[in-house]
């Protein structure tokens, strides 16, 4: 499916062209045919005409948004389950037909300009049919950018890698957020602490540098998953099972234990930061 869009250059100029959406994410070529690189910056887009397409909803002539956007592979259930609905609810409820199992799912998301939405589209990589294509809020666009418990326990524990390659991929992946730093950092003076690009970047500041680089590493993958860790739903046994063959490091095995006893007894985990 193509849509006819106003192209604005960053040059000022504009013409007009086509926008498919794929499993590659979105493409766009002009009216030569001539493909336009979807990386390169300042590139923005209107729809024309957008009512005259079924497959948009809640899309203005007048609304403009980025070319590039940010892709991700997710599943999606058919049926909707309103009860994993975000809270204010997700538009049009897009949110309840993310799962676990379900078709694979190509998401973008494009960012609107003069606007804190985004532009949503989901196409089905089988396919390549367009599921939906529709603004959403900027809290929406959250739980995309977020990885689900079960995408991080299985970059973690399901990584198939020796220890020191997994945490080096780790130690690279986006820092926790301000709101989860502020938690594990509190009642600790951390001298011009700064959130930085990468998880080591970050939380290199709160690891001494008197500890051997392996054991540094490894602490610090450890404060990262104690932000988003929850009691995990598979059997606490089972889970830990798969960590103690995925380590061989007692260090990492024992502090995971730890953690997860506490949070399976209702326990108020230790300051971490402040141990060390």
């Amino acid at each position: 499916m193509k849509f006819r869009v106003k192209i604005f250059l960053p040059s000022g100029d504009t013409k007009c062209g086509y926008l498919s959406y794929t499993v590659e994410g979105p493409k766009l070529a002009d009216d030569k045919d001539m493909k336009v690189n979807t990386h390169q910056k300042g590139i923005h887009l209107s729809i024309i005409n957008p009512s005259s397409y079924d497959q948009i909803t809640s899309i203005f002539e007048k609304d403009r948004f980025e070319l590039a956007g940010t892709i991700f592979t997710k599943k999606y259930s058919k049926k909707g389950d309103k009860k994993y609905d975000l809270y204010p609810p997700s538009t049009s409820g897009w949110a309840t037909h993310l799962s676990r199992e379900g078709k694979e799912i190509q998401v973008s998301l494009q960012k609107m300009i003069g606007d804190s939405r985004y532009l949503l589209s989901i196409v089905d990589r089988e396919d390549e049919s367009l599921i939906r294509l529709h603004p959403i809020r900027e809290y929406e666009a959250n739980i995309l950018l977020m990885e689900s418990d079960w995408d991080f326990y299985g970059r973690i524990f399901g990584s198939q890698e020796p220890d020191g390659e997994s945490l080096a991929k780790l130690l690279q992946t986006p820092a926790p957020p301000w709101s989860a730093l502020t938690k594990l950092v509190q009642g600790v003076n951390v001298p011009n602490f700064q959130r930085y690009e990468t998880v080591k970047e970050t939380l290199s500041q709160l690891v001494p540098e008197n500890y051997s680089e392996k054991t540094r590493e490894e602490l610090m993958v450890f404060l990262a998953w104690t932000t988003r860790v929850t009691i995990p739903t598979e059997d606490p046994l089972d889970y830990l099972e798969s960590v103690q063959k995925r380590f061989k490091s007692g260090l990492l095995r024992g502090l995971v234990f730890g953690h997860i006893h506490c949070l399976i007894q209702g326990v108020e985990p230790p300051n971490y930061v402040r141990i060390l």
